[in-house]
């Protein structure tokens, strides 16, 4: 993925294999190309979104296998501030919309290994949409869970969330 800073910068991200090695990493880059900063983690699993916050830090939401939805804030140049998983063991990430306050709104589900299962899916898996409103320091403001009862909560695309123009916001799946 690939996130334009306000100082036209661009931060993109992805993933990869090293021998045996999975590894997921990020690197921002100046507007003539050159390398400001690289990161990489050895961890199983990859990075949904990077997106500015007012302030010039940045919000990562990764999808790490077997830790949940896991949200990191970096500063500017990519070291991380904090990092927390949510969701656990098994939530994913899928968008967030940044406040004015550095405040953020994620959206996920809560259930993962839909891949996993062959059909007829099995008993007790129930994903869930979920939206999160989270200020700057990672503390939970409040979540709401959506589901589609009777049946499972589960499409192939992630969910998208944006602002609309009267200040709202509007789920996309």
């Amino acid at each position: 993925g690939l996130e334009v800073t306000a100082d036209n910068n661009v931060i993109a991200w992805g993933a990869g294999e090293a021998g045996a090695q999975k590894r997921i990493f990020a690197l921002r880059v100046d507007s003539t190309g050159e390398v400001v900063w690289a990161r990489d983690f050895d961890q199983v699993g990859s990075f949904q979104f990077i997106k500015e916050l007012p302030s010039g830090d940045l919000l990562a939401g990764i999808n790490v296998l077997g830790v949940g939805a896991v949200l990191a804030r970096m500063d500017a140049n990519g070291t991380i501030i904090w990092s927390r998983s949510y969701v656990q063991p098994r939530g994913v990430v899928h968008d967030a919309v940044v406040g004015s306050d550095s405040s953020f709104i994620i959206t996920g589900s809560t259930d993962t290994f839909h891949a996993y299962f062959p059909d007829p899916l099995p008993a007790g898996y129930d994903p869930r949409l979920f939206m999160m409103k989270l200020n700057g320091a990672g503390d939970v403001q409040w979540c709401k869970g959506y589901d589609v009862d009777p049946y499972v909560w589960y499409t192939s695309q992630f969910s998208r969330i944006e602002r609309t123009n009267d200040g709202n916001y509007v789920v996309l799946a």
